[in-house]
């Protein structure tokens, strides 16, 4: 019998092990195959960079791929889900539906303007430049999303792009934006692990305010309250904050 029980536990461990390794792995596929896409604008106009870890006020933020063009800075986020996914600009989580299978993720486009607040940061003496966050899903995604950001597939990201014509930035500032870039990179040098746990933390922190009927953002009441698609969370001191959650 306590064979039977540890042979069991050890087989829940290594799938568990085996589930997460497959879920980072599919997580780097994905990016990588963003990459590839972005790969194939014209060099003479578009600086691509990918895998970027940059300090902000609350550690390091990890960028998945930056773009600096004649047209603006394009920081982009892959994430590599299957099935439907609903989500709107300011809810707190998106939801993944695959068959039974429900989960929630933490809204893209909050996670993204995190990774632009740490570049507008670093070039804080360059006021004037033009940010786009684009959110990229693998085609094996829908998706239901009310938001205004760009959200879109990886095989038309080039396409989405390519629709911003206006230049905003010189070559000399181009040059001079890629080398502060490169030169605050500290992707070679951080700690994966304690960035990862770092976000967990925060998420369950989040998660706990909500629980206790508070704002993660603000620490306001939250307020339950009626939209278009259904009841749903709200902060209290809504337009000021406007934290969302679905019920």
């Amino acid at each position: 019998m306590v064979q039977e029980k540890i042979v069991i536990v050890l087989i829940l461990s290594i799938s568990l092990i085996l589930w997460f390794k497959k879920n980072r792995i599919k997580g780097y596929l994905g990016e990588k195959k963003t990459a590839l896409y972005l790969s194939l604008l014209p060099k003479s106009k578009y600086t691509v960079l990918n895998n970027l870890v940059l300090k902000n006020k609350y550690g390091t933020t990890q960028i998945d791929h930056l773009v600096i063009s004649d047209y603006g800075i394009f920081v982009i986020e892959t994430k590599n889900y299957k099935g439907r996914i609903y989500g709107s600009e300011h809810g707190q989580y998106w939801k993944q539906v695959l068959f039974k299978y429900k989960n929630e993720l933490y809204n893209p486009i909050l996670q993204n303007k995190a990774h632009i607040n740490a570049v507008k940061n670093l070039l804080r003496d360059m006021p004037h430049l033009y940010y786009i966050s684009i959110i990229v899903f693998s085609s094996k995604a829908s998706l239901y999303l009310n938001c205004s950001t760009i959200v879109t597939f990886q095989h038309l990201l080039r396409q989405q792009i390519k629709r911003h014509r206006y230049v905003t930035i010189n070559p000399e500032e181009k040059r001079e934006i890629l080398e502060r870039i490169k030169t605050n990179n500290i992707s070679s040098t951080f700690n994966k692990r304690e960035h990862v746990k770092s976000i967990r933390k925060k998420d369950q922190n989040s998660r706990l305010a909500i629980e206790q009927n508070r704002c993660p953002r603000c620490k306001n009441r939250l307020v339950l309250k009626n939209g278009k698609h259904g009841q749903f969370l709200g902060c209290a001191s809504f337009p000021n904050c406007s934290f969302s959650k679905n019920v």
